[in-house]
């Protein structure tokens, strides 16, 4: 009896993995067709110099995007050329999404708001986090250090991610406090940062230029000039330069690059190698008649186990 379970455990778990093996080859073969096939059908993607894509799990919308790179100075910048959104039914069936058009183009105050703020971010990440702490409450201790909590606007990391969800994009967003320095009690946050910066900067007075725009206007890619805040005479410079990229959104306006601490919506968009595979993923492939051909296959081995079972 013992010999039966143990062969009926083994066939059931071939079985299983079987099936998730399939599924795995089947969501890699039809998420390939599929943005194979919108990159076909669209002109869009005709001068493309790389193909890069994002599926939202939740809505079921599969993004496919150009991306083309710039030369600036010493820099090589990619970016976003253009994108198409598709709607992916439950029996595979594709349904092209409207673009998102810029409603007027950008303006150079939009640009400037978004900028400094992300300035301001970077300077309270940095080194001075004085303007996000709240002193009315009891700070921790920390190694000996008293740290105090932030404000209730970014207090958690839900909030504190909602709030960067307003200024990048949604994958810098959540990558965002990944490489940043933040003390947890409970569920709250204190002291964002790591404290490092030899040199500060005059965040206030920045001077911005517009060095690129893309064709289709979704693109802005913008020169930062932030100088010392004293004179540093020992230094070979007085200032320093970054490099934004303000893209347009189904969401509006947002940053999708900066040279700050090198962030780049295009590192994080997803594509099948580095995407963990899941049941609903979007799928073209006729499934239906492989899960059960799988199940009778081992049913059969079981079963011819058994019977060489008997007769021995």
């Amino acid at each position: 009896m013992k010999r039966i379970i143990k062969i009926i455990v083994w066939t059931e778990l071939f079985a299983l993995l079987s099936v998730l093996l399939f599924s795995a080859i089947t969501f890699a073969a039809s998420m390939t067709e599929t943005v194979s096939k919108i990159v076909s059908d669209s002109k869009r993607f005709e001068n493309a110099e790389e193909i890069k894509y994002c599926y939202d799990e939740d809505n079921a919308v599969l993004s496919v995007f150009s991306i083309k790179s710039l030369d600036i100075g010493n820099e090589q910048i990619d970016y976003i050329d253009d994108c198409v959104r598709v709607k992916i039914s439950e029996n595979g069936v594709m349904n092209y999404l409207p673009e998102s058009t810029p409603p007027s183009g950008l303006s150079s105050d939009e640009a400037r708001a978004m900028i400094s703020t992300r300035l301001w971010l970077f300077k309270t990440d940095l080194y001075d986090n004085t303007e996000m702490l709240d002193y009315t409450r009891t700070p921790i201790n920390d190694y000996g250090i008293e740290k105090y909590p932030l404000l209730d606007d970014f207090s958690t990391f839900a909030k504190f991610t909602g709030y960067l969800k307003t200024l990048f994009t949604d994958n810098i967003a959540e990558h965002y406090i990944e490489d940043t320095t933040i003390t947890v009690f409970g569920n709250e946050l204190y002291d964002i940062g790591g404290k490092v910066a030899q040199f500060t900067f005059d965040y206030d007075n920045f001077a911005t230029e517009e060095v690129f725009t893309s064709e289709n206007g979704a693109w802005h890619l913008y020169r930062v000039t932030v100088y010392f805040d004293n004179d540093m005479h020992d230094l070979e410079n007085t200032y320093d330069d970054f490099y934004i990229g303000l893209y347009y959104t189904q969401k509006g306006w947002r940053i999708a690059q900066t040279t700050l601490k090198n962030e780049s919506e295009i590192i994080y968009l997803e594509t099948y190698e580095n995407k963990e595979v899941k049941a609903n993923n979007p799928s073209t492939a006729d499934v239906s008649v492989v899960f059960p051909l799988i199940l009778i296959i081992s049913l059969t081995g079981s079963l011819l186990c058994l019977k060489k079972g008997n007769r021995s």
